[in-house]
């Protein structure tokens, strides 16, 4: 199945780069069992700047438009819920996606996460 993957993003630099290690961390997760994850605040904020509004709201709205081609929204919320992720969750159920909520994430994950980002694969 194709996965999207609904987590919080914006915060202070450390709370963006903890975010950026639990989106990481689920989609590997989702790899693991066998889906094809697609994290958009992952994805946008490699070229629209999170910190203005209006490419925040454009970033979301391509997310947002994304999800036609996908089966399933896994969402977590364990740290509260952005304006982003509330319309991600809209959007999956006027859509009729399942979802599932994901509420841990298994040490081994994060870790291989965080190894990612140590590594320079992409910003945090």
């Amino acid at each position: 199945m194709k996965v999207i993957i609904c987590s919080p993003y914006n915060g202070t630099p450390e709370e963006i780069r903890r975010n950026v290690i639990i989106a990481r961390a689920l989609c590997l997760m989702a790899l693991d069992e066998g889906h094809v994850p697609f994290a958009p605040h992952l994805y946008f904020t490699q070229f629209f700047d999170e910190s203005d509004f209006d490419q925040r709201q454009r970033g979301i709205r391509c997310g947002l438009e994304l999800m036609l081609g996908f089966d399933l929204l896994w969402i977590y919320a364990v740290n509260g819920i952005s304006d982003g992720m509330c319309q991600e969750a809209c959007r999956a159920k006027k859509l009729g996606l399942d979802y599932k909520e994901i509420d841990y994430i298994p040490l081994e994950y994060l870790e291989r996460a965080e190894a990612l980002s140590l590594a320079g694969r992409g910003s945090v």
